[in-house]
């Protein structure tokens, strides 16, 4: 089978295309290179330069591909703040991708969207059929992006999934982030206590990269008519126990530090969110982000999906790509 690639040579590109040239598919990405890296480009697959914003013919579709996997999307410090290419990359860009497959025959557009399209979740775990209340910019394009592909689905007959992804971590993943993972682990090898926020026990649900390869591939295999799907590790862990886990195993000397919730994305440099973005809602109340625990069980009745990868190993591999 022939796959296009947007985003390649980025996070999870970069784990996704080497897996699907050992399954002897062909493979074309295209990458902006805004985070992406040349250093993730891997041998077989065709990489090229160009901006989904701007798809003009076909000849970004040069190997007529089967299958288009949509992974591109702007990432950066400033990742819950206001960016004007939230729009420009995942709504233009999205119905870019759309038009075109629809036009040079795609069997099958995968949209990779986030749980943060959900907003903020009361009760878990999450299910698909949750009506989602998006209330960051990156969650409201990820959801209007969902919204494009069931459109496409009616309208063009174009066959699309929506994927989306919980709390995402492995190697090559960004070194700059407002999770609590990756600032654990930036704590821990400058070996700085790890400051815990609030009571500690918001609920997570984290996803090792192999495994949203996995349920990237998988979800190929099944007609889907522009349906969500929740993609996440099988392993969950509230914030405190996290912190915990990853003292034990990086085996650093240092403790669990417990902090206001207020402070919460103001504490270190590598966490730069612009002045008066944080996650309040407009009464100025703190939105509690305390339950995103997935339920994958539509993702495994539909098309085999299950995790693998448990979350200390999964830290531990991390942590070794960390350090070198």
């Amino acid at each position: 089978m022939r796959f296009f690639v947007t985003g390649g040579a980025g996070f999870i590109g970069s784990h996704l295309i080497p897996e699907l040239l050992k399954q002897g598919h062909e493979v074309v990405s295209m990458d902006n290179y805004s985070t992406g890296k040349k250093e993730n480009e891997v041998e077989g697959c065709k990489y090229f330069s160009g901006d989904i914003r701007v798809i003009n013919d076909y000849s970004y579709f040069m190997n007529k591909p089967d299958y288009v996997i949509h992974l591109a999307y702007p990432y950066g410090v400033d990742g819950m703040g206001l960016n004007e290419s939230y729009i420009g990359t995942g709504l233009v860009g999205t119905y870019n991708l759309l038009r075109w497959s629809t036009m040079v025959g795609v069997k099958k557009f995968i949209n990779i969207s986030s749980v943060s399209a959900y907003g903020i979740i009361k009760d878990g775990p999450v299910t698909e059929d949750m009506e989602g209340q998006p209330y960051i910019h990156y969650g409201v394009t990820k959801k209007s992006s969902e919204e494009y592909c069931k459109i496409f689905v009616g309208t063009y007959g174009l066959d699309t999934v929506n994927l989306r992804l919980f709390y995402a971590y492995g190697e090559r993943y960004a070194t700059f982030d407002h999770s609590a993972l990756v600032n654990f682990l930036h704590r821990a090898k400058q070996g700085k206590n790890l400051k815990v926020y609030g009571d500690g026990k918001q609920m997570r649900s984290y996803t090792y990269v192999s495994d949203i390869v996995d349920g990237i591939i998988s979800s190929t295999k099944n007609v889907s008519n522009g349906e969500v799907y929740n993609i996440s590790g099988g392993s969950e862990s509230n914030i405190l126990d996290l912190a915990q886990t990853v003292i034990d195993v990086t085996g650093v000397n240092v403790d669990i530090e417990m902090a206001p919730q207020d402070e919460y994305r103001w504490s270190d440099d590598w966490v730069k969110i612009p002045l008066g973005l944080t996650t309040q809602d407009f009464l100025g109340n703190w939105i509690d982000e305390r339950n995103y625990v997935a339920d994958n069980t539509k993702a495994l009745n539909d098309f085999g999906y299950t995790p693998k990868v448990e979350l200390k190993e999964g830290i531990k591999t991390m942590w070794s790509w960390f350090n070198k």
